[in-house]
């Protein structure tokens, strides 16, 4: 994905906003109560940040929204850290670690939880937003390449039984077949279509075999795949992006996986993905990819792929979504050039995911 941006963009305060669950994460998390000396320090760090990456999620402010919370299966991930002790959690693009934080402020061990950026900069400027020290929050960080496979293999590997030490990590293979949940989200749509394949195997390969274990997140999706191309500020994207089959395969590709896929649709040409996956408790190795994608305004059901026949809930629940959207009249057309608008993506997707309690 190409950027626009150069060291002479100029930011925009504007696009500043928190929602009301963010504004008191960050009031709590940082001490700071007073709104607007609360965004002067916001803006403050974004200023520095965007001096070290001229990244979208930074000029945006996505950066300040809650994705990990917003995911249907969040929740259900928070108990995986209470039923087991030695649970650990994985934050794959984790940035200023927002969403590390927001799982340790919400009950998971902050010594069992891993977060990972390619730029370190951006951890240490974490602790500069949240006003913490290593000390004060002493969850464990690693930098490193994702797609590099000495830090991140998708070929198979060693696995160890043990636990590693968390505080010693020298790369994610260290943590092969022992993490219970994996949250990796708007990455997997910064990459080639290959790029993506490689980097789900790499994930699936992380997971623990234990039942329950799962990976989530969100990332853009299409109701075809293929390349979207788009214009936001003066970012120029070009994606691929999967549709729910094309998805679905990828993790059946992966190991012996099952998957569960739904497009939704929220705004006019903009799809979001949304994945999830899991260890079933009848099949030592279950994980499923959980996709955002098509609602469509004249179909009262959603497109489902590989969505397990025993899991009546979960059709219900998807059925009932589908009656929503039909209510709501979305439209899923997109261009005849294949070409979407991309610029509203990071300030309006996260707050429309909510209301799609899929799960």
């Amino acid at each position: 994905m190409a950027s626009g941006f150069s060291t002479n963009t100029p930011l925009d305060p504007s696009l500043y906003g928190l929602d009301p669950a963010a504004l008191e994460f960050f009031k709590q998390q940082t001490g700071i109560t007073e709104e607007d000396d609360l965004k002067q320090h916001i803006l403050a760090v974004q200023a520095k940040a965007f001096a070290v990456a001229l990244y979208y999620c930074i000029y945006n402010f996505v950066f300040t929204k809650l994705k990990i919370s917003r995911h249907p299966k969040y929740q259900s991930v928070l108990q995986l850290g209470r039923d087991y002790s030695s649970a650990l959690l994985l934050d794959v693009g984790c940035c200023f670690g927002n969403d590390a934080r927001k799982a340790a402020a919400d009950g998971w061990p902050v010594t069992q939880i891993i977060s990972t950026d390619i730029r370190h900069e951006l951890w240490d400027l974490g602790h500069v937003l949240f006003r913490s020290t290593p000390r004060s929050f002493p969850l464990s960080f690693i930098a490193g390449n994702c797609l590099d496979p000495t830090f991140l293999s998708s070929e198979p590997g060693p696995t160890s039984w043990s636990l590693p030490d968390l505080s010693s990590l020298t790369s994610l293979n260290d943590l092969r077949g022992k993490l219970t949940a994996i949250h990796a989200s708007s990455i997997f749509h910064l990459f080639s279509a290959e790029q993506q394949a490689s980097l789900v195997r790499a994930i699936a390969a992380l997971l623990s075999p234990e039942p329950g274990s799962i990976a989530f997140g969100s990332h853009i999706g299409l109701p075809k795949q293929g390349i979207i191309r788009g214009k936001a500020a003066s970012m120029i994207a070009e994606m691929y992006c999967y549709d729910p089959e094309s998805w679905n395969k990828l993790w059946e590709d992966a190991g012996p996986f099952k998957t569960e896929a739904v497009l939704e649709e929220l705004r006019e040409d903009v799809y979001f993905l949304v994945y999830r996956g899991n260890q079933s408790s009848t099949e030592s190795k279950f994980a499923a990819a959980h996709a955002v994608s098509d609602v469509r305004s004249d179909t009262s059901t959603l497109f489902t792929a590989g969505m397990p026949k025993r899991s009546s809930k979960v059709r219900s629940a998807l059925e009932n979504l589908g009656q929503h959207a039909k209510k709501r009249k979305f439209s899923a057309q997109a261009d005849k050039e294949n070409k979407v608008n991309i610029g509203v993506l990071p300030g309006s997707i996260f707050t429309e995911l909510d209301a799609a309690h899929i799960i």
